[in-house]
């Protein structure tokens, strides 16, 4: 049985990576937007961060510098919230430290495959460029959402649409 389509947040692209190279007749097209291939390194301080500040950090990156749209942020709901402060320390530990200067030379073999990238319009091009620079290398076509890094979030409908476009099959 064939997957028709799945999306995954951008830590699964080498997962991705070895489902389309290795089982392409069960993989229909896989949906990216913003892989982490490089560290900014400006975000390498939060892991030395205290859990008091990290926390206070982090709802600030993630409510206003990477999301838009803060009635559909806060309205995620307290139980969200409160989930994603305990991720925090486990984002700002082991997440982000692991990706060293960049994950460009791990990503190969992409070429020709059914991917579709995006990134968010609204985000600083130099935080995602390197997305750019992987896809346009292995002839994958990117597309911007009118988002910043939550797309999920900021545009549920939008990014349903495109997801359901990216997932059809094209004649």
């Amino acid at each position: 049985m064939a997957l028709e389509s799945f999306t995954v947040r951008t830590d699964a692209l080498v997962v991705q990576q070895y489902w389309i190279a290795n089982h392409p007749s069960r993989i229909r097209r896989a949906i990216v937007h913003e892989v982490p291939l490089s560290a900014v390194p400006e975000m390498n301080v939060l892991a030395t961060m205290p859990e008091p500040q990290l926390i206070t950090t982090c709802k600030h990156i993630f409510g206003t510098v990477m999301n838009e749209g803060q009635d559909a942020w806060n309205g995620l709901g307290p139980e969200y919230h409160a989930r994603l402060e305990k991720n925090f320390q486990v984002w700002a530990k082991n997440y982000i430290i692991t990706f060293g200067p960049s994950m460009d030379a791990v990503i190969v073999n992409l070429k020709d495959r059914p991917i579709t990238w995006t990134i968010g319009a609204m985000m600083p091009v130099a935080a995602v460029l390197l997305n750019v620079k992987v896809a346009c290398r292995n002839n994958i076509d990117i597309r911007l959402l009118p988002c910043k890094h939550f797309p999920y979030v900021s545009i549920p409908d939008k990014l349903a649409a495109h997801i359901n476009d990216a997932a059809t099959p094209k004649q």
